[in-house]
């Protein structure tokens, strides 16, 4: 982050030094590069004049609406909307640059750059920029755009407003802009430039108008590679820098927006949203988004589409994102992933030695030490290479064991992306090669993990992973200093065996904790077919956000066909995950001042499905939103479809706090939620969920308005449990202090449901309660627009028992039901209660069509 910060600040003296030519010399660059492109321009102003183009006041912009319905995705998308009292949100955007008299606010969903007349014959600018600022590899940049609009109180001079790509590779700059130029000759025209250092290489242009909106596209096709503009949808041009550095792998870029004037000009800009794609339709540059912005879709150009670059693997196939499309199936296997792709690295010996040329691929093949190709000389040398790589193992060395660490005591970890690691020498499906921790452990920490996956689509196939003291497999950003990937997608692990490990099984991680380890995210991420066993904690484990870090995501994630045994949690997913200040953190984490907290994580699209869990010391699966004070998380969109879960203390737990921090907790959220067609035997509690829990030895705050929505658990088989088929409450708190106020579940169907209780059990089949008050006040908590239908509840002591409040702490909580068609066979088919144990003031409105 500090080196990105430093690259910043370099691009925007070189801004300021280089200088901008009159508008009269553009004039005359424009016209010579356009030629008889005038007729062209001509008839893009007749276009956009009848159809695009909605003059606007320039003191109060109004929000244009798209030309078309949106389709496609943005991972980093900005609208400006939050209202911020006209600050610009500096979470997100940092401003800099020589004019102070330019000044930016973000109002009435703008940015607004403006200001007075400054120096005649003098240059100044205000640049806004991502505050998290990516230096990002130049061949995955795909797609800048923005919306951007010139008042006409101009006052003479040069005024421009650029979206400018900025690209440090070698020993010089380059620069792609697009934006609207005026002087106080001539009326405002759009520009597009190719810049080379200090030389323009190419102008295409045409006249706009003030006061009005227009929306400018930058595409790079990264094989030519050739830079597309576009005005209002519409093609402008096209340019082919000569510069060799554009197509060079080791060039970076990075973005902004970016307003000058010119020889003492003022005037009034705007921007009315910003958002950054790749070529292969990903985000390059990303910053997580309120929900609000979780959705945020733009329409690709008419004109061209990008194609992926030819030499790379190929995207896996996509998986049927059920949370889109309710029409999609569900998958309940492995899907069908490519084993070999690209140029076959063939390891031939069981040593975990680094002594061949790892500088590439071809230089490993030429010389690869004297004992052959270790994996972790394969590793290292496509790494260092370009292109899709697959790794394959020599048909001797089946059954062999690598000591991962024994020479190096370093971990395994995948830099260099578009990578298949495939140990299942034979075809069935078995791993035939083991990685064992147990002699790389006790010297280094990275090697306490089997392989650390720090890229982008790489498929990792039956290994078997023994003795590794923290995770078999982890997920973890930022590989490469400075961090190249903030993103992971594509990722596949299939069929792998791990047993024995520390932690984890397979698990996402962050690198680092609080603001370093902000602002990343994995996104496409397959997990399935895997064997985990004996791992003490949790054998998959999907973390968005670790003490102190926000503005995480975990975006299309599935886990299928996986069979975990032994273990303290099956699946664990986790949007928001403690504050620096957590008594279990070691220090320096939890010596951080001030704490940080693990704010606005999200982790959405996530499919758990046709898995099999067997033998879980605490919960099948579990998800939460948030905990220990930590706000706005969300998990959005889970469907846990077909799985069996069997002896386990809890099935399932799905919760929006556990435990409460140092400050309130509040604004969490957990929404869209589907149980279905699951088995669970031999279980405590079946399922069981909350939106706000506060419990726990330590100061801090109240839990306050999380909430639970849009859940349905339908036709499941919950059976021989020995407490609970589903229990469930708004809220709870045993926190004498601190209490769980105004927490709800909302739109909540139980339906279709088996419910067998073991026999002689003191058991309730369905229990639920607004506010559950032990110690400390829980109230304004409730369940509403609750609907239990149709289900079978047999051999419970109690069938339904719905309370308003429980505990002498709980009061004013509330339950509104529907019951309708459930068959009960149980000594007490129904209890309805105002108040349990104690309570007061609370109620329960139960309907019975």
């Amino acid at each position: 982050m500090k080196s990105s910060k430093l690259l910043l600040a370099f691009l925007i003296v070189l801004v300021s030094a280089c200088g901008s030519p009159s508008e009269q010399e553009i004039e005359q660059r424009v016209q010579a590069t356009l030629g008889a492109k005038s007729t062209m321009e001509a008839a893009v102003k007749a276009t956009v004049d009848a159809e695009l183009r909605t003059r606007v006041p320039p003191t109060a912009p109004a929000t244009p609406s798209p030309s078309a319905a949106p389709t496609q995705p943005a991972a980093f998308f900005e609208d400006f909307e939050r209202d911020l009292g006209g600050k610009v949100d500096t979470a997100r955007w940092n401003v800099g640059g020589n004019d102070s008299q330019v000044v930016a606010t973000q109002k009435d969903g703008k940015l607004r750059l403006s200001g007075s007349a400054g120096k005649k014959d003098a240059w100044g600018g205000t640049v806004v920029s991502p505050s998290q600022y990516n230096s990002v590899p130049l061949n995955r940049l795909g797609v800048v755009e923005s919306k951007l609009m010139i008042a006409s109180d101009h006052t003479g001079g040069t005024v421009q407003m650029h979206m400018k790509i900025f690209v440090a590779g070698g020993e010089t700059w380059r620069a792609a802009n697009c934006g609207i130029t005026a002087d106080e000759n001539r009326q405002p025209r759009a520009m597009c430039i190719v810049e080379d250092g200090n030389a323009r290489e190419g102008f295409v242009g045409a006249p706009v108008a003030y006061d009005e909106w227009h929306t400018f596209r930058i595409e790079v096709d990264p094989k030519t590679p050739e830079i597309y503009f576009y005005l209002d949808g519409e093609l402008l041009g096209s340019q082919i820098p000569s510069a060799k550095a554009w197509s060079d792998p080791a060039a970076r870029f990075g973005i902004q927006l970016w307003a000058g004037r010119y020889s003492g000009a003022s005037a009034t800009t705007y921007a009315d949203y910003f958002l950054i794609k790749n070529n292969r339709e990903r985000s390059v540059s990303f910053l997580a988004t309120p929900p609000a912005e979780a959705n945020a879709t733009i329409t690709p150009s008419p004109a061209r589409a990008l194609s992926p670059t030819a030499t790379r693997l190929p995207p896996p196939a996509a998986i049927a994102n059920a949370c889109q499309d309710p029409k999609a199936k569900i998958p309940l296997d492995i899907p069908l992933v490519d084993l070999r792709v690209g140029r076959v690295v063939k390891v031939t010996t069981a040593s975990d030695a680094q002594n061949g040329d790892v500088k590439s691929v071809d230089a490993l093949n030429a010389n690869p030490g004297s004992d052959g190709i270790s994996l972790r000389e394969a590793i290292a040398a496509t790494n260092n290479t370009p292109e899709a790589e697959t790794i394959e193992f020599a048909s001797e060395l089946k059954g062999s064991v690598i000591q991962v660490g024994s020479s190096r005591k370093e971990g395994l970890v995948l830099t260099g992306g578009w990578l298949i690691i495939n140990g299942d020498i034979n075809g069935d499906g078995e791993p035939d090669i083991t990685l064992d921790g147990s002699l790389g452990q006790p010297a280094n920490p990275p090697s306490t993990t089997g392989i650390a996956i720090a890229s982008s689509y790489n498929v990792i196939n039956a290994l078997n992973f023994v003795n590794f003291a923290w995770a078999g497999i982890i997920l973890k950003p930022c590989g490469k200093q400075p961090c190249s990937e903030r993103v992971l997608y594509g990722n596949r692990i299939l069929r792998n065996v791990i047993s024995g490990s520390g932690g984890f099984g397979i698990a996402t991680e962050q690198a680092g904790v609080g603001k370093e380890a902000s602002d990343i995210g994995w996104e496409d991420t397959l997990i399935a077919g895997n064997v985990v066993k004996g791992v003490k904690e949790n054998a998959i484990y999907l973390m968005a956000a670790f003490a102190g870090a926000s503005r995480n995501r975990i975006v299309n994630t599935t886990v299928v066909a996986n069979r975990i045994s032994s273990s303290a949690v099956a699946v664990g997913i986790f949007a928001g995950d403690t504050a620096t200040d957590w008594s279990g953190h070691p220090e320096p984490i939890r010596g951080l001042s001030p704490v940080q907290y693990s704010d606005a994580n999200v982790i959405q699209n996530t499919i758990v499905s046709g898995n099999s869990f067997e033998g879980i010391g605490i919960r099948g699966i579990l998800i939460e939103a948030s905990n220990m004070g930590n706000r706005n998380n969300s998990v959005r969109c889970a469907k846990i479809i077909r799985n069996t879960i069997t002896q386990a203390d809890i099935g399932m737990t799905i919760g929006v706090v556990s435990e409460s921090g140092s400050r309130e907790t509040n604004d969490n959220l957990v929404d869209d939620v589907e149980i279905g067609e699951n088995t669970f035997k031999d279980v405590r509690n079946g399922i069981e969920f909350s939106s706000g829990n506060e419990f726990g030895d330590k100061t801090g705050g109240n839990v306050v308005n999380n909430k639970l929505t849009n859940m349905t658990i339908r036709d499941n088989i919950i059976q021989d449990y020995k407490e609970t088929g589903l229990l469930a409450w708004a809220a709870n708190t045993c926190n004498s202090t601190y209490g769980s106020l105004d927490n709800s579940i909302q739109r909540l169907a139980v339906r279709g449901n088996t419910l067998l209780a073991q026999t002689g059990r003191s058991s309730v089949g369905i229990h639920m309660t607004g506010g559950w008050g032990c110690r400390g006040l829980a109230s304004g908590n409730g369940i509403e627009d609750l609907n239990i239908s149709n289900n079978v509840i047999k051999d419970s002591n109690t069938g339904i028992w719905l309370a308003g409040g429980t505990g002498v702490t709980a009061k004013n909580n509330r339950i509104k039901a529907v019951l309708q068609g459930n068959k009960i066979e149980s000594k007490e088919p129904t209890r309805i209660s105002n108040n349990d144990d104690g309570a007061s003031g609370n109620t329960v409105e139960v309907t019975t069509p």
